[in-house]
C-alpha cells in the first residue's frame, strides 16, 4: 500500500514536471544560474501552456445536470491536458545580463582559484560583474536539452577585460612567489588562460513537442428547479500538496461557477437539443523545490459555451465556446552557492502570459454513470484534453 501511494504521488508530480528525465532540481538550478533577466524568456511558454491547460476541462456541456428529473446533478472527473508545443515555443532571443559566476568554468576559470587570487591581490579587481549576452535561438523550458553555445563575440561588455584582469592576477601571484623564493615544489604556479571561442549558456529544456500539464481532478454539482439557484453549476478542483524528494512538491486549487441561460433566449429556448451557458473559473498551481525555487501560477477564464445534447439509451453531445483567459507565474529563486565565498543572490520575478482570447471545441459520450469527453482548446497555445467523469448527471 505504501509503495502504491508513493508511486501515485511520484507519477502525478512527474506529469506536472512534464518529464521524469529532467527533474525539478534541473529546472530550478538552470533558473538560478541564468539569473532574473533570462528567466522570463525561458519560462514564458510554460506560463502560457500551463495557463491554457489549467483553464481547460471545467465544462463539457452547457446543459444543467439533473439526474432522473431531480433538482440536483453531480459528477467527479479526471482529465489529462497536453500542450502542443510549437517550434516557436522552443526558443527565444535573449539580450540582457547574466551572472558571470556560473559561467566561470565555461570560461576556463576555476572559481576557487579566482577567490584565492582576489584575496591575494591588493589591487581592486572585480571579476564578477554580470555579462551582457546577445544570443538568438536560446532554448526555453520546452527546447533542446543541449546547452546553447554562443561565440564570445556575442558576449557584449567586459569579457575581454575579465580575461586580461584574471591573467594579470595570475602573473602577479607567480611573480610574488618567485620574489619570495618559494619553489614550485612548495607552491605550484598558476597558468594564464586564453579566451575561448564560445561558451555554453545554462539553458536546458525538455526537447519535446508535447507537454502534459497537471491533470485536473475535480467535482461539479448542478442545481435546477430551485428558485434563485435554478440552472447554477459550481465546481471545485483540489490536489493536496504532494511531495517527492527527487521532483519537489506540487498542489492545486480551483473554483468554477456556471449559469445556463438557454431559457432567456427567444427561439433558442424552443429548441430541444441546444443549451447555452456562461462560466468563470480560476485555478492556482504551486510548485516548490526545497532550498532552490518555488513557482506559483494563477489562471482564470470566462467562457460562453454552447452544446447540443442528445440522450437516448446513451448520451452524446458536442460543445464549443469562446471566451477570455489570463495566466501569470510568480517565481522565487533561492541563493546559489558557487564557492564558500561566492554566491548568487536570491530573486523574485513575475511573468504574465500573452493569453487573451480562447476558443474550445469538443465532444462527449455518456453511458449509465460514465462520461468520456475530449476537446481542443485554442489560445496563445493549443491544448488537447481527454477525460472521464463519473456521476449522477442525467447526460
Amino acid at each position: 500500500m505504501k509503495y502504491t501511494k508513493n508511486f501515485i504521488k511520484t507519477l502525478v508530480i512527474a506529469l506536472c514536471f512534464l518529464s521524469v528525465q529532467l527533474t525539478a532540481k534541473d529546472f530550478a538550478k538552470s533558473m538560478q544560474e541564468m539569473g532574473e533577466n533570462a528567466v522570463k524568456g525561458y519560462t514564458q511558454p510554460f506560463v502560457e501552456g500551463i495557463g491554457v491547460g489549467m483553464n481547460s476541462q471545467w465544462s463539457y456541456t452547457a446543459k444543467t445536470m439533473s439526474f432522473l428529473g431531480l433538482p440536483i446533478g453531480f459528477n467527479a472527473y479526471f482529465g489529462y491536458p497536453i500542450v502542443a508545443v510549437s517550434d516557436k515555443m522552443k526558443t527565444f532571443d535573449f539580450k540582457g545580463e547574466m551572472p558571470v559566476e556560473p559561467l566561470l568554468k565555461e570560461l576556463g576559470i576555476n572559481p576557487e582559484d579566482l577567490n584565492a587570487l582576489t584575496e591575494f591581490s591588493d589591487k581592486d579587481y572585480d571579476l564578477t560583474q554580470p555579462l551582457k549576452i546577445n544570443a538568438k535561438g536560446v532554448p526555453t523550458i520546452y527546447g533542446s536539452k543541449k546547452a546553447k553555445k554562443v561565440g564570445t563575440k556575442d558576449v557584449i561588455g567586459d569579457i575581454g577585460t575579465l580575461f586580461d584582469d584574471y591573467n594579470q592576477l595570475v602573473n602577479d601571484f607567480n611573480e610574488a612567489l618567485d620574489e619570495e623564493g618559494i619553489s614550485e615544489d612548495e607552491v605550484a604556479r598558476m597558468s594564464t588562460i586564453d579566451m575561448p571561442d564560445s561558451i555554453a549558456l545554462p539553458f536546458r529544456g525538455l526537447n519535446t513537442s508535447i507537454a502534459p500539464t497537471l491533470p485536473p481532478v475535480g467535482v461539479t454539482m448542478s442545481l435546477s428547479k430551485i428558485p434563485v439557484l435554478n440552472n447554477i453549476t459550481v465546481g471545485v478542483r483540489w490536489l493536496p500538496e504532494l511531495s517527492n524528494k527527487n521532483l519537489g512538491k506540487v498542489g492545486m486549487l480551483g473554483f468554477m461557477g456556471k449559469y445556463e441561460f438557454t431559457h432567456l433566449i427567444p427561439v433558442i429556448n424552443k429548441l430541444p437539443l441546444i443549451h447555452l451557458s456562461a462560466y468563470y473559473a480560476q485555478t492556482t498551481f504551486d510548485l516548490t523545490v526545497k532550498d532552490v525555487s518555488s513557482l506559483s501560477s494563477f489562471n482564470q477564464t470566462a467562457m460562453l459555451q454552447a452544446s447540443a445534447d442528445l440522450s437516448f439509451l446513451v448520451g452524446v453531445g458536442v460543445y464549443g465556446g469562446i471566451g477570455w483567459e489570463k495566466s501569470s507565474l510568480d517565481i522565487k529563486v533561492e541563493e546559489l552557492k558557487i564557492t564558500d565565498d561566492m554566491s548568487l543572490p536570491s530573486f523574485k520575478t513575475s511573468i504574465d502570459g500573452s493569453n487573451n482570447l480562447r476558443t474550445q471545441l469538443g465532444a462527449r459520450f455518456s453511458f449509465l454513470v460514465f462520461d468520456i469527453y475530449a476537446d481542443a482548446n485554442f489560445g496563445s497555445t493549443t491544448v488537447f484534453n481527454a477525460g472521464i467523469a463519473l456521476g449522477l448527471n442525467g447526460l
